[in-house]
This record gives structure tokens, sequence and C-alpha cells, in this order.
């Protein structure tokens, strides 16, 4: 997913959840972001830019792998989801995420 510079200022000034690690597109360095800022090498993002040249330059949100949730018939009663689909479908995400981790 990509974004502008401005887009995560007027995240931070909204208090959003910031993303965790991201990659600005003129550079190669992945920037971390420490809960205050955005660093690579503990080096500060906005001593690699001088940002206010930058507000448009876009940026590539880098997102951890997230595992896929199973599913509960619970949860979809009144869907025409039988329990043993669900059952399957929850072998099936299992199996997913069991090869996403071993990547």
């Amino acid at each position: 997913m990509k974004i502008k510079i401005i887009d995560l200022l007027n995240m931070r000034a909204r208090n959003e959840e910031m993303p965790k690690q991201i990659k600005v597109g003129c550079c190669s360095e992945v920037f971390t972001y420490n809960g205050n800022s955005y660093t690579a090498d503990d080096i500060p993002l906005y001593e690699y830019f001088n940002l206010f040249n930058y507000l448009n330059a876009e940026v590539e949100i880098i997102e951890e792998d997230k595992k896929i949730e199973k599913i509960s018939y619970d949860d979809h009663v009144g869907i025409d989801l039988s329990e043993a689909v669900c059952n399957k479908l929850n072998e099936v995400i299992d199996a997913l995420n069991k090869l996403k981790a071993d990547d």
C-alpha cells in the first residue's frame, strides 16, 4: 500500500495507529516507527530528507504477515454456513498459516 508523507503526518496529528515500517519511494532504506518517529539505523527520517520538499513523496507501507483468522459457526448463524463447512474452512486456514510460517 502506498500513501504520501503528508498523509503520514496527518495520521500522526489525528493520533491514529502508525504503520510499523515504511519505505520512501526515492530511498532504499526501510524506516521503522519507534513510537515517536521513523528511523533507519538510528537516523531519523527527517535527517534523510527535507520533509517540506517531500510532502507529496510516496511511501510504501511494509505490512507484517498476519495470520488468517479462523471462523466461528456461532458468528455466522443465519448465513447458511454449516458447522461442517466452518470446520473444513478452519482446516484450510490452519494449513495456509502453517505454509506462511514455513516461508
